[in-house]
């Protein structure tokens, strides 16, 4: 469940929603704040997202996007592609 960025020639690591199983259409709860880039391995976002503590989210695989629930009404998508 780590996910790496690369930012100014320093490795950070975080943990990040690489989950398997409900994430894809079943909503997973971050329990932290998360920065996703990659979801499962094979889900890569275009963009890293924040996803706060406590927000909702999982892979809509019919738009290829991961939709986050920010909690207040709102529900972002964040557009990837699944990779092999």
């Amino acid at each position: 469940m780590l996910a790496s960025a690369v930012s100014g020639g320093v490795q950070q690591q975080s943990t990040a929603a690489q989950l398997s199983g409900g994430v894809v259409g079943e909503p997973v709860i971050a329990d932290r704040l998360l920065l996703v880039d990659t979801v499962d391995r094979w889900f890569h976002l275009q963009e890293p997202t924040f996803v706060d503590a406590g927000q909702a989210y999982w892979i809509d695989r019919e738009t290829s996007e991961l939709c986050v629930d920010r909690g207040d009404g709102r529900v972002t998508r964040h557009a990837g592609a699944m990779c092999r």
